[in-house]
């Protein structure tokens, strides 16, 4: 089924952030990360890839016909919808955040050329992509149609890729700023 596997980004800017955020992977290939022939991530090679994967996921989740999948679960022992209505809310909010939040958000880290708050805010919000997405891709397995969860999970695994991506190029860029001295040495108690 799932496996669980913990993704773990630090941060250090004017103090160290740590935070584990558990991820779930739906395929077991390792992710891969684009990089340029210096080996540093290629952070608009990346964007442009999660801007088609974007559009790729809109239609995709266009296509569920979420309002024809049956009511209740599979065992029948709910009939009232909720779960139909649970996934229509989860499509409607990906449909919203991909045609307008993320579009704005990866244009703010072209325009800031890749600062590292921004680049750290789209991160972030791909991140609630990609669970709500696993969410939906549940949902679908439950109670959609056999063929649906495929596209979906396909777009859930070209998504983790991406945000894959996006903290290697958070975690190079901050390495990069704290080692030309910028970064003030925090002391915690």
């Amino acid at each position: 089924m799932k496996n669980v596997v913990p993704a773990i980004m630090a941060i250090s800017l004017s103090f160290a952030f740590t935070s584990s955020l558990p991820a779930q992977s739906r395929n077991t290939q390792r992710t891969q990360v684009v990089m340029a022939n210096s080996g540093r991530l290629d952070l608009n090679a990346t964007l442009i890839d999660l801007d088609r994967i974007s559009q790729a996921t809109q239609i995709d989740i266009a296509s569920l016909n979420v309002d024809k999948w049956k009511s209740g679960w599979k065992t029948g022992f709910t009939k009232d919808g909720s779960h139909t209505q649970q996934a229509q809310q989860i499509a409607g909010s990906l449909r919203r955040n991909l045609a307008n939040a993320l579009p704005d958000l990866i244009r703010d880290v072209q325009n800031s050329r890749g600062n590292i708050s921004t680049t750290f805010k789209l991160y972030d919000d791909v991140s609630l992509v990609c669970e709500a997405l696993d969410s939906l891709i549940n949902a679908s397995e439950a109670s959609g149609h056999k063929g649906d969860a495929a596209s979906l999970n396909n777009d859930y695994s070209a998504l983790t890729r991406v945000r894959r991506s996006l903290s290697n190029y958070i975690q190079q860029s901050s390495a990069a700023w704290e080692t030309r001295g910028k970064a003030p040495s925090a002391s915690f108690s």
